[in-house]
């Protein structure tokens, strides 16, 4: 998973991933977790976990979208009460399809992910 951490104009940061098939993580993180670096931490404390297999699964219900992840596998899903055209893409997405109401990864893939955003925000 390709990605790119950068901040607008105004002083805000974004996240960006290069694969149309990862649009919902970059969506998630930046409603979920850009602003909030406890979640962020406490996110990663959680996956740490379960690479460990400390626990057996977590469960993350944000705004627009969930993520649910086990030892193996994260997964971004649209909550089922949203509707898929209120959800805020990147610009170069303008349709989401029916298949991409949900994303996934593996799971160190993702924990490299959450490590390189606390990085980069903190």
């Amino acid at each position: 998973m390709d990605f790119e951490f950068r901040r607008d104009l105004e002083g805000n940061f974004k996240v960006s991933l290069d694969d149309y098939n990862h649009a919902l993580f970059a969506t998630w993180l930046n409603d979920e977790l850009i602003g909030n670096p406890s979640r962020a931490r406490y996110l990663l404390n959680q996956l740490t976990q379960l690479e460990s297999k400390q626990i057996p699964d977590y469960i993350d219900t944000g705004k627009q979208l969930y993520l649910t992840a086990d030892q193996y596998e994260v997964v971004i899903r649209v909550n089922d009460d949203t509707d898929l055209t209120e959800i805020d893409l990147p610009d170069e997405i303008l349709v989401l399809e029916e298949h991409s109401s949900e994303a996934g990864c593996g799971l160190v893939d993702f924990i490299r992910l959450i490590q390189a955003l606390l990085d980069f925000i903190d």
